[in-house]
């Protein structure tokens, strides 16, 4: 259904900005979609959403190197349809967040319907601010993308945890550094000088 909803977004999205950032993004967001589908062996929404426990060391996006990789995949899908300064463009924003929050950031059960949309709101806004921070390039995200759905393929045959061991201490480190990187604002150059 998710996929669905999204397609019929990517699809108004293209037609009313008369470019191809919909259809583009749409096909990133089924490739990290696919990478996680394969991690968690179930085509079920839900179910991976359950699979995550509250713990954050739970979540998708620390889980393994595949759905790490992934994460950066959907980032730049976002991106790509926020450069749009349309409202197509940030309702169709708006649901990719919501769908990344679900599969990369524990997402949340929906027993309690206002606390439940509103931390999965939260979720979905962190990943707009993420998406806006960092730029991630086509060919980037191609790199990405193909070395997720490899590592997810891998994992049918190889237990990704004994090829990267204390992975999800090292997604964290990775993560929070790149917070930093993107809050702190760059340290001058030793040559430049200070204002006065």
């Amino acid at each position: 259904m998710w996929i669905v909803v999204l397609g019929v977004f990517a699809a108004l999205f293209s037609l009313a900005a008369k470019d191809r950032a919909g259809a583009t993004s749409f096909a990133w967001v089924l490739t990290s979609t696919l990478t996680v589908m394969l991690l968690a062996r179930t085509a079920s929404i839900a179910e991976i959403v359950a699979a995550q426990s509250p713990a954050a060391l739970r979540w998708y996006i620390f889980q393994s190197p595949a759905s790490f990789l992934a994460f950066g995949v959907s980032l730049h899908a976002v991106g790509t349809v926020c450069a749009r300064a349309r409202l197509s463009g940030s309702l169709y924003a708006g649901a990719l967040a919501v769908l990344a929050a679900a599969l990369f950031l524990g997402g949340v059960p929906l027993d309690d319907a206002a606390w439940g949309v509103a931390i999965l709101s939260a979720k979905a806004g962190a990943v707009l601010v993420a998406a806006h921070a960092f730029e991630i390039s086509s060919k980037t995200a191609v790199t990405l993308s193909a070395l997720g759905l490899l590592l997810a393929l891998l994992s049918f045959f190889v237990d990704l945890e004994t090829l990267f061991p204390a992975w999800s201490a090292l997604a964290v480190g990775c993560v929070c550094a790149l917070g930093a990187r993107a809050i702190v604002p760059p340290l001058r150059r030793a040559s430049e000088p200070v204002p006065v």
